[in-house]
């Protein structure tokens, strides 16, 4: 994994030079490490170029649940707790 400053690199050197392989060349001959692929880095650059920064985003992590389902889920096991989970996620058409 690249860190910032290699991706600043990366991204500033493809801006000059607009070959992605002379870019590994530069990459290669100044840190002494293999390049990253092409797509990557054609991918930071763009991500440079659309929203300003080669920074990764958070992920959004999990969908929230509503309270109707967690209450629908709580009256199914509080009616027949031996109920399987796999059986009352699919009787509650929860994934």
């Amino acid at each position: 994994m690249a860190t910032g400053a290699e991706k600043v690199f990366y991204v500033l050197a493809f801006h000059e030079t607009k070959s992605i392989v002379t870019v590994q060349q530069q990459f290669r001959g100044k840190y002494r490490k293999t390049p990253q692929s092409k797509p990557a880095i054609r991918a930071w650059y763009k991500r440079f170029v659309t929203e300003g920064c080669v920074c990764k985003h958070k992920s959004v992590g999990r969908p929230p649940v509503s309270a109707a389902t967690v209450e629908a889920v709580r009256q199914t096991f509080a009616h027949s707790p031996w109920k399987s989970v796999r059986r009352a996620s699919r009787e509650l058409k929860v994934v």
